[in-house]
């Protein structure tokens, strides 16, 4: 079964998507953008209770690696992609151009 809800970041709406067992995806929700309002649980599911508890400990300066479990669906580009992603360390920046060289292809 799939579960969502929304989630107010400070930087857009989140859409969490998970299922029993992890986060399947989120998006930013341009939809609710400009809406403010506060029932933001659509479903209840233990896997977005513990998502929105590790968001808001990490916009608040208390979390620096997420314990949530992840399932991602995508090509199998993205998916390496989202792999390189997640080696990033805390509060570190890199370009497109260092992903890019990273993953193989200087194009990509």
């Amino acid at each position: 079964m799939n579960y969502f809800s929304y989630y107010h970041s400070p930087v857009a709406w989140l859409k969490l998507v998970a299922d029993d067992t992890a986060i399947k995806e989120v998006s930013f929700d341009k939809k609710k953008d400009n809406i403010s309002y506060s029932p933001i649980s659509e479903s209840v599911s233990p896997v977005i209770d513990q998502c929105i508890i590790e968001l808001n400990e990490y916009f608040t300066g208390n979390r620096e690696i997420f314990t949530v479990q992840l399932k991602p669906s995508g090509t199998m580009f993205q998916e390496r992609v989202w792999q390189l992603l997640r080696t990033i360390p805390f509060a570190k920046t890199v370009s497109y151009s260092y992903l890019a060289t990273a993953l193989g292809d200087i194009k990509s």
